[in-house]
């Protein structure tokens, strides 16, 4: 599946992919609505924020390439 088609079936669930990539620039990830941040710390930080729960479940994926696929 093209890379571009998965993105778009995870963001039509209201799936938020939050990014901590050294390697990638932020404006390059804001354009395809995804959130950088320059820490996994703050990009962890984020995902619980925005949980809205007090025992909130994120999903962290070292190595998404592998494992978005499933999701869509």
């Amino acid at each position: 599946m093209d890379h571009a088609l998965l993105l778009c079936k995870i963001l039509k669930k209201n799936i938020k992919i939050i990014v901590s990539s050294p390697n990638l620039e932020e404006q390059t990830l804001k354009k395809i609505y995804l959130e950088c941040f320059k820490s996994p710390q703050e990009a962890v930080k984020r995902a619980l924020d925005i949980s809205g729960k007090s025992k909130p479940r994120v999903l962290f994926f070292p190595q998404p390439q592998r494992t978005l696929p499933v999701l869509a």
